[in-house]
């Protein structure tokens, strides 16, 4: 997948499905070796049993595996590095994409319980000169921002959520929960002393970026059985795409 999505990079990815039957949690970590090959770094078991994790490396970043009676989530964030980059990445979003999505839709159809309902949300981060500029930018993708000053606008968000029919499924609506900001991010170190008291604290230059934040999910009123979930993830890939390409629609 190629266009302007070169320009985003990823602070994170998450890809949800909620179950038809409930799963004892701590039965359900075996799932993170089988996916990546190897066993997980940690795994824990909270809430007395209802919730459990399984957490090792991926890429550059960490994977997580959550899971609930009647939940998985597998998320994947960068892991803290020592680097002066002003934000946390995982990298470009084809990259990412490219080794996060083969790996979701192959678990969709080979080692996912039965699911009625499934969600992708990515969080996305484009560096920017600028707050103005940034302001400008989205102003210039999103039709439907109205920006009188942007050279003085401080804080922007600007969130939509349009419903639409599955091509996959027909009988199945897709939330396309999107929000668009303007932030000022910036990294800190903290120094942990040998002994108790506080720690010494270096915040670094900060630096303006748009964030993208989607929540793309198959609507909570179908309890019945997903047919195609891995073709339904590949639909909500789409749609993650063609947001993070538009330009001048909105």
């Amino acid at each position: 997948m190629e266009g302007k999505t070169a320009e985003w990079h990823v602070e994170s990815l998450r890809l949800s499905v909620f179950l038809v039957e409930q799963v004892t949690p701590e039965h359900e970590l075996g799932r993170w070796a089988e996916l990546m090959g190897s066993d997980p770094d940690e795994t824990r078991t909270q809430h007395y049993g209802h919730v459990a994790t399984a957490d090792g490396p991926f890429g550059s970043g960490r994977l997580r595996l959550g899971v609930g009676a009647s939940r998985f989530d597998w998320q994947v964030t960068p892991a803290p590095d020592e680097t002066s980059t002003p934000f946390l990445s995982l990298g470009a979003y084809e990259s990412v994409h490219d080794a996060f999505s083969p790996r979701m839709r192959a678990w969709l159809e080979q080692g996912c319980p039965p699911v009625q309902r499934i969600a992708y949300a990515p969080v996305l981060i484009r560096q920017m000169k600028s707050i103005a500029g940034a302001n400008r930018y989205l102003a210039d993708r999103l039709e439907s921002l109205q920006l009188r000053d942007p050279d003085h606008t401080t804080d922007l968000e600007f969130r939509f959520n349009v419903r639409k029919q599955s091509d996959t499924e027909r009988s199945i609506q897709i939330n396309r929960l999107v929000t668009w900001s303007v932030v000022e991010v910036a990294a800190a170190r903290v120094a942990i002393p040998p002994r108790a008291g506080p720690g010494d604290v270096h915040v670094g230059p900060s630096t303006p970026v748009c964030k993208l934040q989607m929540d793309l999910n198959s609507a909570p009123e179908n309890t019945t059985p997903l047919a195609a979930p891995a073709g339904l993830f590949d639909e909500l890939v789409s749609i993650a795409f063609e947001l993070a390409d538009r330009e001048g629609r909105g």
